[in-house]
């Protein structure tokens, strides 16, 4: 009976080692491809259980198995989910704390968001699914806008709201739709830098037989993120430091996401460890963590991260992600 569970398996880990060897190769971010790509790592650490039947004597297939997953997985995660050290800045290095973090806009109240920014400072922050009762609180609570006393915040009905805020002063403060984007400039004592908040529309999961994803639609989203792209190309070629902060609804398993950041320094994939998984179904909330990465904070030329972390509320569907960085 052992060595059948071993064998089906072992035919498992093949199919788990088969689908990450197809996210290194072109193919379709979409449909039932993408899906498997989108959930690629968390089917590895599923085949990765198996890994005590591998004890039993006559499990040699699942042992090959095995060992060929974790090379497989580790290069094809291993700079996502482990980076190398970085070396403390010299003294007197000018450094940013920034972060990002989506709302949900029908989750958080003025005080939950109010808390949770005053338990989490930070010199620069955006916010994502910023609504008109949470806007209306950030701009009342005296401890937020003492921390921050430059705030550009565009609240939305629905999902589409975005805010930054700032210790140091911000101008050409812009608000996009198509995607949703605020892009603004922020003087910090080192310069100015050039932000761009993003929200771009998430792809669409259909659902069959019950609960289980069939179908994938990722063609608006992506669309949404090559016209977003082109923003920021625009603000690099200005000659400013550009920080991107944002929810971009796209995993780094995807095809996209990939194209996105090209060209982009990815914080957490730089100086990161683990995961770095931020969002997380709201009924998820009480595990703590998040379950896909999907919040970003990404720099341009100029600006380098040198660490990066997860802020998990209590309330709400996203992790924040925090980083700091050194500014030239």
């Amino acid at each position: 009976m052992l060595i059948l569970l071993a064998n089906g398996a072992a035919l498992f880990v093949a199919a788990v080692t088969l689908v990450v060897l197809g996210t290194f190769l072109p193919l379709p971010g979409d449909g039932p491809i993408g899906l498997l790509a989108l959930f690629s790592a968390h089917l590895v650490l599923v085949a990765l259980l198996t890994a005590p039947f591998a004890l039993v004597p006559d499990a040699r297939a699942l042992r090959i198995a095995l060992v060929l997953l974790v090379a497989v997985a580790a290069i094809r995660f291993g700079d996502e989910w482990v980076s190398r050290p970085v070396s403390t800045p010299p003294p007197g290095t000018a450094t940013l704390q920034v972060m990002t973090w989506n709302l949900e806009f029908d989750q958080q109240t003025a005080k939950s968001a109010s808390d949770f920014l005053d338990a989490n400072p930070a010199d620069v922050v955006g916010l994502e699914e910023l609504s008109h009762i949470v806007a209306d609180g950030l701009g009342r609570d005296p401890r937020v806008v003492a921390r921050y006393p430059y705030r550009s915040l565009v609240p939305q009905n629905g999902a589409w709201g975005l805010g930054l805020l700032s210790r140091y002063p911000i101008s050409d403060a812009v608000y996009r739709g198509d995607p949703a984007r605020l892009e603004a400039a922020i003087a910090t004592p080192s310069g100015s830098i050039r932000v761009v908040i993003l929200h771009p529309p998430h792809a669409d999961i259909s659902l069959g037989f019950g609960l289980v994803p069939t179908g994938y639609d990722t063609a608006p989203r992506n669309a949404a993120l090559d016209r977003a792209r082109k923003t920021i190309d625009v603000a690099m070629a200005g000659g400013q430091p550009v920080l991107v902060l944002g929810d971009i609804n796209t995993a780094p398993t995807e095809p996209a996401f990939d194209r996105f950041t090209t060209g982009l320094v990815d914080a957490h994939r730089t100086v990161g460890q683990g995961p770095g998984w931020t969002y997380r179904s709201t009924r998820f909330n009480v595990l703590g963590i998040g379950l896909l990465r999907i919040d970003v904070i990404l720099t341009g030329p100029g600006l380098r991260p040198v660490s990066t972390g997860t802020r998990c509320p209590p309330v709400g569907d996203h992790c924040a992600v925090v980083a700091t960085l050194t500014i030239p």
